[in-house]
């Protein structure tokens, strides 16, 4: 069920500035406009709602783009991200430029992590508040993986779906792609910046 609230009476949950809109959770372009009806909205500044556009833009290429493979992650990059690409083809050029072969010969994704990193963790923080949940911590870690099948979670169509635990939320989009974040001894990556 969608939350609508009175963003005057709220602060924006990521700065605590007083908001002006509405965010969506997850952001809009991240699925399929026949599912959007079910995103949740959280009070956001009007900084924080619009200044996430590019990571949104980033996040949406590399992740939808280039690791989900289902037909319903196939439907929106021929229609909404193909349209993006032709309407800008340096994003075209992020996306394949980011594809590369490994010493061994496998093929890897160059991408950069933290703007996927930005965009997951606004993603938990939003839902947390929606749910009444606690955020993300404030030192995390983020562990990206290529998987199939999701158990029992929270979800939006084959979109996207969700679970949490203490600290730990997981966003799966597509099917496809898992999202782990968790407190900073969660992986053996570095902490992202948050």
């Amino acid at each position: 069920m969608p939350i609508r609230l009175d963003w005057g009476m709220a602060a924006c949950i990521y700065c605590c500035a007083p908001s002006e809109s509405g965010d969506h959770v997850p952001p809009k372009g991240l699925i399929r406009p026949v599912r959007r009806v079910n995103l949740w909205r959280v009070p956001s500044c009007h900084g924080c709602n619009g200044g996430a556009s590019r990571d949104e833009e980033y996040f949406r290429l590399m992740i939808i783009g280039a690791l989900c493979h289902t037909p319903e992650a196939d439907e929106l990059f021929d229609g909404a991200i193909s349209r993006s690409m032709d309407k800008c083809p340096a994003k075209e050029s992020a996306l394949f430029d980011s594809f590369d072969v490994d010493p061994q010969g496998r093929p890897v994704l160059a991408w950069d992590p933290k703007p996927i990193a930005r965009i997951a963790v606004k993603i938990a923080t939003g839902l947390a508040h929606a749910m009444g949940e606690a955020p993300p911590p404030q030192r995390y870690r983020i562990a990206l993986e290529e998987a199939e099948g999701r158990g029992d979670h929270t979800r939006w169509a084959p979109d996207f779906s969700f679970t949490h635990s203490a600290c730990t939320w997981e966003l799966w989009f597509f099917d496809s792609v898992r999202i782990m974040i968790g407190p900073a001894d969660l992986q053996q990556h570095p902490p992202a910046d948050s």
